[in-house]
């Protein structure tokens, strides 16, 4: 008997897939139209996960949160979906091959981020809203296992590094080219730059954390020496003119401080500065400051510049937090999420509840313009606050050690480099990740793809760096890449 050929499979698999669409779409299931979505997923995770990882990677900065554009829905399109399909495959690897590799699940910032998820589950079990806790723990765990655990896989093949910089870099230019051109409608004035990336970027402090993590990428690029640079190096310069530009008109003055923080690190680094000339620098500074409270106390008190368009003003506002109304709404969610910490400090309140239970919190004398009694304009503004009041003193350490422990390994990663490829881009990982780690005691956005993706890559990237630096990769093979990188 003849076999049917690829042709009549073909055929008889798209007939098939008519009819039921067809059926599905006069019923009104509309849900039949993410089936060739969850086919190319599927087949993609089985067979090419590599690829599957870099086209979520592209489409992060394009993405779109329904919710944000009137649709009543809290899902973002297209990763959400993709994001889930991975977390099943992960579930179901871990279940028939055991996992990952023991040496990458017994790094410390795997340890940390696996605690991290345990917590979560432990203190949404107490939360004062189980439901809402639970939707955020299914959220962190398909993040932190896509952006962080598939990525040290994607890794591996180290050529991928420069390739996932690329790949969130370029589709964000066109997002910084649509906010550019809406902002110009509207005269660059600073009110208008708050909301002009939507609904790419939710407003102009995620935008401007995304913006302040890859400056350092293209800053790095352009001015590289290398022999494949040279020809390049006027587009990376214009580039980088491109996203300094983005950073400036968006207004967001965490991304700035995050900026000139990263570059004291790179200072440090790059010219071997001694701890103990750091510490005495410190020491000198927080008694200088002790010492001069009261005139310090009465410039902040007398600062009446508040946010505007004027660049030089919006710099002088940093400090107003006396009449500046973003600034000393941040220090009323602060105030809250440290009173909602002491009735609940052991458990917190439950992980992603902070904007339903602050509005209780708040103080009369803490209250802005922009306050509301609902407390329904978001969270913590803190990725240090959100944690203590949401998950209690134990959520605080937690994130406090994981913060220090991607830091401790991205040093130790570049100071022990040995060739030029994993110096550059250990040095680009530890400044993107130390600006987003400054930007967290202003805003909190580590429950977002746009900054969990690339977050994680990176320490996912430094991590990966490491092991192959322990010998605990084949350095052979790592010896075989890096001589094409170089080829």
């Amino acid at each position: 008997m003849q076999q049917p050929s690829k042709l009549t499979w073909l055929y008889g698999t798209t007939g098939f897939f008519i009819l039921c669409t067809a059926i599905s779409l006069y019923f009104e299931h509309f849900e039949i139209l993410l089936l060739p979505l969850i086919a190319v997923v599927t087949y993609l995770a089985l067979f090419k996960l590599d690829a599957l990882y870099m086209l979520l990677i592209f489409l992060v900065p394009l993405s779109v949160n329904l919710d944000d554009i009137d649709m009543g829905v809290g899902m973002t399109l297209p990763t959400d979906p993709i994001l889930f399909g991975l977390l099943l495959f992960v579930i179901i690897k871990t279940i028939y091959e055991g996992g990952f590799e023991k040496q990458l699940i017994f790094h410390p910032v795997s340890i940390f981020l696996i605690v991290q998820l345990a917590w979560v589950f432990v203190t949404a079990l107490s939360s004062s809203m189980p439901l809402v806790s639970f939707k955020y723990l299914i959220a962190q765990m398909w993040f932190i296992t896509t952006f962080y655990f598939i990525a040290t896989q994607v890794f591996k093949k180290i050529k991928n590094i420069r390739t996932f910089f690329w790949l969130y870099t370029l589709p964000f230019c066109i997002v910084i080219a649509y906010t550019l051109i809406n902002h110009s409608m509207h005269s660059f004035d600073q009110k208008s730059g708050n909301w002009v990336m939507k609904p790419f970027y939710s407003d102009h402090t995620s935008y401007g954390a995304a913006l302040a993590m890859f400056v350092p990428f293209v800053l790095a690029k352009t001015f590289e020496r290398s022999k494949h640079n040279a020809v390049m190096k006027p587009l990376f310069f214009l580039l980088l003119s491109y996203l300094i530009l983005a950073t400036m008109l968006s207004y967001t003055r965490a991304a700035w401080i995050s900026l000139i923080a990263g570059l004291l690190v790179y200072v440090i680094l790059e010219f071997k500065i001694k701890w103990q000339f750091l510490a005495t620098v410190t020491l000198t500074l927080a008694i200088t400051a002790l010492i001069g409270q009261d005139e310090i106390r009465d410039y902040f008190s007398d600062n009446k510049v508040t946010s505007s368009t004027d660049m030089n003003q919006h710099v002088q506002s940093i400090s107003n937090v006396s009449s500046d109304a973003s600034n000393r709404e941040r220090i009323n969610r602060w105030n809250s999420g440290l009173a909602m910490f002491l009735e609940r400090p052991i458990f917190g309140w439950g992980p992603g509840t902070y904007s339903f239970n602050y509005a209780g919190f708040q103080k009369e004398s803490d209250k802005t313009i922009i306050s509301t009694n609902a407390g329904d304009m978001g969270n913590a503004h803190s990725e240090f606050i959100g944690p203590l009041s949401e998950s209690g003193a134990v959520g605080l350490l937690i994130v406090l050690g994981l913060f220090s422990t991607i830091f401790i390994t991205g040093v130790r990663v570049y100071k022990k480099s040995d060739n030029h490829f994993f110096r550059m881009y250990s040095m680009i990982c530890l400044i993107g990740i130390f600006t987003y780690i400054v930007h967290g005691f202003l805003n909190n956005f580590l429950d977002t793809d746009k900054i969990t993706a690339p977050f994680y890559g990176m320490a996912a990237i430094l991590v990966v760096m490491d092991l192959y630096q322990k010998k605990k990769y084949s350095e052979t093979e790592l010896k075989q890449q890096l001589e094409k990188l170089e080829a």
